[in-house]
């Protein structure tokens, strides 16, 4: 990865897209679309681009712990693509990642208690919150498929 990355906590991908969740549907969407329809124009921009296809990107959607975005979810709908298995995951995703949230806010607000900077440059608090996190939160996986 880039310098800048390196000892970096992150997710990385070549067909997987990350973005928050409050980012314009209609712009996923587009976004989704465009790369679905012009790899033609940009496959040989790159020896990756190779694998931005539909079917890596819904191979790769079996296998993610990440939520997908409205945005995605509308595009994939529309090609008849997206199942309810897709829906079952997204609602495990997003409930996993909402309880991270909640979970890591709880910490924060130990840490403060207790006078504990909350910084990752920090070692007493990244070691706060791992060990919180392994006894509490269930890790974050690669599935094997989706739940049937």
């Amino acid at each position: 990865g880039v310098p800048s990355a390196k000892g970096k906590w992150g997710t990385a991908g070549i067909n997987l897209e990350i973005t928050r969740a409050n980012t314009d549907p209609a712009l996923v969407y587009n976004i989704a679309k465009w790369f679905n329809e012009n790899y033609a124009r940009y496959t040989e921009g790159h020896p990756e681009n190779q694998y931005r296809t539909l079917e890596t990107l819904l191979e790769g959607l079996k296998h993610t712990y990440m939520p997908c975005h409205e945005g995605l979810i509308t595009y994939l709908k529309e090609l008849g693509v997206w199942t309810p298995a897709h829906d079952k995951r997204q609602a495990e995703n997003i409930a996993l990642v909402d309880r991270y949230i909640a979970e890591y806010e709880k910490v924060m607000t130990m840490a403060d208690a207790k006078s504990i900077w909350v910084s990752p440059e920090n070692e007493e608090w990244t070691t706060m919150w791992n060990e919180y996190k392994a006894k509490n939160i269930p890790p974050f996986i690669l599935f094997e498929d989706l739940p049937a």
